[in-house]
């Protein structure tokens, strides 16, 4: 895969890759050669991938009908959510996804097997999982933090799931390779996480479209 253009949408949401707690996707996105451009709806359409992480607005009508033509015209789109639909996100998300079959759900998964020690103590909802169906070249494990469960429906499928079976990202994969891909938490890619199991090559993977 040459170079990229990845998106990253501003207008939906406070959390932008330039702020303080993302800002290391930055440095991947320039490691792996792509270009980054931080966009209004206007010129979502410039975008290879284009990122809504986190989004607090709800999209409008024509906006939805955008992500569609995005997606059938064989761009990736990605929404991250986060547990217990914080600030509606999980809602505000399923007004796109749930046509595709991929609905995120307003709980959040818990594993006490499989999760992160933080400062000497076990936090069980950080979920550490191989189950990680694409995007997975040299990648063994990575951690999701605070993660709304997904569910998926129709033609949708399970991207990673916990130890457990409990779907934490899915995507729609459109005839012309376009894909819309859920993760049920944006934690996974935040300057905390990044650098945890695998996370910064399963991302790398992501933002290349590494299979």
């Amino acid at each position: 895969m040459g170079k990229l253009v990845i998106t990253e949408d501003r207008s939906k949401n406070p959390f932008q890759f330039s702020g303080y707690y993302y800002s290391v996707i930055l440095e991947i996105i320039n490691e792996i050669g792509h270009h980054y451009i931080s966009r209004s709806p206007a010129e979502w359409e410039i975008g290879d991938i284009v990122i809504f992480n986190y989004p607090e607005k709800e999209f409008k009508e024509n906006e939805i009908e955008k992500i569609d033509e995005l997606i059938k015209n064989g761009k990736y789109v990605i929404f991250t959510a986060y547990y217990d639909n914080e600030d509606c996100v999980c809602e505000i998300i399923n007004d796109i996804s749930k046509q595709y079959g991929i609905e995120v759900l307003n709980t959040c998964i818990k594993d006490n097997d499989n999760c992160m020690e933080i400062k000497g103590k076990k936090d069980e909802k950080m979920v550490v999982t191989s189950k990680i169906h694409r995007f997975n070249k040299s990648v063994e494990k990575i951690v999701l933090g605070y993660c709304a469960p997904i569910s998926v429906k129709s033609n949708a499928n399970a991207l990673v799931e916990s130890e457990k079976g409990e779907n934490m990202a899915a995507y729609y994969k459109d005839d012309s390779d376009g894909m819309l891909i859920v993760f049920g938490t944006c934690t996974f890619w935040d300057n905390f996480s990044i650098d945890k199991f695998d996370n910064r090559k399963f991302v790398e993977n992501l933002l290349s479209k590494n299979l």
